[in-house]
């Protein structure tokens, strides 16, 4: 088979795998405050440069960096639904990791890379969501692409062409800043191979480049420059240092313990732990790489990696990206002919025997990691792209059909669903937009779920009629909503076992739910047998959730 078929049928394949494995519901709950700020600026036909969704404070500004994958992602909404998104993330992620086996143009190079992308995407898919993460993977491997080929053939259009890409990647994301940061370590590097006389002669027999040469360091401040083009100008581009400010693993900072894509990979614990696992790992293999590799590698990529690397480790929304620069570097060190000992000492037929057993080995991994998934997807809902107990469809429903006047506390991860639903009628106490509001008002939502008395005295001051909170996968609420289900001044009006709405006694009339009792645990079992009619495992799921609920405030009557 020719090289060039060779690698269409594994890039194909590997791109069907990659979409396959990251495709599941949306569970990320920013996505809907996204959707409503795209519907919010076609409608006035202008950017938004404070913030209309929130009550409690008086249009604070706000730095809308993701204006344009706001309307992208509304683009693709109005076609084809919540489907669409789903689908849309897939087909990018699919197409930067083929991209990413396309930056040498090595066979070997291409089936490691494959190999390597296919288990770490596998081992990290829940972390590819519906989100601007998206974006800036496929940048990071354009990038990637874009300054290999320039380095292979001096052809600047190679540069020239991330000027435009850094425009779409800086209005469509904070992390933006990884353009700048990528180019800088290429130019670093090559400064340190052309000092070192290591660069070698492209291919063309054009001239070895570094930081001297006036055409790169062009380009590079053209990708800085670059960065300065958005709405909000200074403001805008210097964003990047107010999230990377926020990710100090100090316990005074509330943004690292308290969101969970900020906290330091060595802080996890539970499932989440295998992030950590999976940045050991990749780090470790970086290394052995460099050593097989020692004589032909690369500083670009030592300073690549190095910085992705102290990146991953300092929050979990870095690890995406650190995986994503990993594959390539790996794959180039290791596509090479090795100079470990152990390497040279080998028979040329002992070396054949190690590398099919290392493709073998891979094959099962992937094949296994593809079944795996194949039994999770069995059990997604049918007819509905939205995961289940993450946001409060039920319960918005109810909403609509009995408004309650005044205003609604609820969980910072309902706030982007509640926009997207009831504004403009109904505005927001909090949501995943966290640079909107100053520290301080993040501290006290925060002592609130540590001590739910302190609710009084926020609900007087911002005239809070009802309260919306998570009972299933987000247990952080359980103290709140135990202590306004025992209060005597609010009413719990509605529930199906994975969030309940309660409402101030002086709004509602009648006695309120009484989860206790058999009428109204029936009423809400019927509920759900009616909600989740077609889908057997999520419907035990739910009915789990009510009982757990259940249990939970009649041990909680008893203290």
């Amino acid at each position: 088979m020719k090289a060039s078929g060779y690698r269409a049928i594994l890039l194909s394949a590997l791109a069907a795998f990659v979409a396959f494995v990251v495709y599941f519901p949306i569970t990320d709950t920013d996505i809907w405050w996204h959707l409503a700020a795209a519907r919010e600026i076609l409608s006035r036909r202008a950017f938004l440069y404070t913030d209309p969704f929130a009550y409690t404070l008086d249009h604070p500004p706000w730095i809308d960096l993701h204006w344009l994958f706001q309307l992208m992602a509304y683009a693709v909404y109005s076609a084809a639904g919540a489907w669409g998104i789903v689908l849309a993330k897939c087909a990018i992620t699919a197409a930067s990791c083929a991209v990413l086996c396309l930056v040498f143009p090595s066979q070997r190079y291409t089936t490691v890379t494959a190999a390597l992308l296919a288990l770490l995407i596998y081992e990290t898919r829940y972390l590819v969501l519906a989100r601007p993460i998206v974006v800036t993977i496929a940048c990071i491997a354009t990038f990637f692409f874009c300054f290999e080929r320039f380095r292979a053939t001096s052809r600047w259009r190679f540069l020239w062409f991330l000027v435009p890409l850094q425009l779409v990647w800086t209005n469509s994301q904070g992390l933006f800043a990884f353009g700048p940061l990528i180019a800088g370590a290429y130019w670093l590097g090559e400064a340190f191979e052309r000092a070192s006389k290591r660069a070698p002669v492209p291919a063309n027999g054009g001239r070895r480049w570094g930081p001297l040469e006036p055409r790169l360091t062009l380009s590079l401040g053209a990708l800085v420059a670059t960065c300065l083009v958005n709405p909000y100008g200074w403001k805008g581009f210097t964003f990047p240092l107010m999230l990377f400010g926020r990710l100090s693993p100090a316990r005074a900072n509330v943004y690292v313990y308290h969101v969970s894509e900020n906290v330091p990979l060595l802080a996890l614990g539970g499932t989440e732990r295998r992030y950590l696992y999976v940045v050991v790992a990749v780090t470790a293999l970086v290394l052995l790489s460099f050593l097989a590799n020692r004589k032909n590698a690369r500083w670009p990529h030592v300073f690549v990696g190095c910085g992705f690397g102290c990146l991953a480790f300092m929050a979990v929304r870095n690890v995406l990206p650190y995986v994503v620069v990993c594959a390539p570097i790996i794959g180039y060190n290791l596509s090479v002919p090795v100079s470990l000992p152990i390497a040279r000492g080998m028979s040329s037929r002992l070396r054949s025997v190690v590398r099919t057993g290392g493709i073998v080995l891979a094959g099962f991994l992937i094949a296994a990691c593809g079944v795996r998934h194949m039994g999770v997807v069995a059990r997604y809902p049918r007819g509905s792209a939205v995961s289940p107990f993450r946001v409060p469809v039920a319960a918005v429903e109810y909403l609509k059909r009995n408004p309650v006047g005044g205003n609604m506390f609820h969980s910072i991860r309902y706030g982007g669903y509640l926009i997207w639903q009831l504004y403009p009628g109904t505005k927001v106490f909090i949501d995943g937009r966290l640079t909107v509001r100053p520290t301080s008002f993040f501290a006290e939502y925060l002592a609130i779920l540590k001590d739910p008395a302190l609710f009084e005295r926020v609900a007087e001051r911002f005239n809070i009629t009802h309260a919306l909170l998570p009972t299933a996968v987000f247990y952080d609420y359980m103290g709140l909503v135990g202590w306004l289900y025992h209060s005597d001044r609010w009413r719990l009006a509605f529930t199906d076992g994975s969030s309940v709405l309660f409402v101030r006694a002086d709004m509602y009339e009648g006695r309120g739910m009484n989860v206790s009792d058999e009428k109204d645990a029936e009423s809400v079992v019927r509920i759900l047998d009616t909600e989740w009619a077609n889908d057997a495992y999520i419907r035990m799921e739910s009915k789990f959730y009510f009982a757990s609920l259940v249990r939970f405030l009649e041990a909680d009557s008893l203290r």
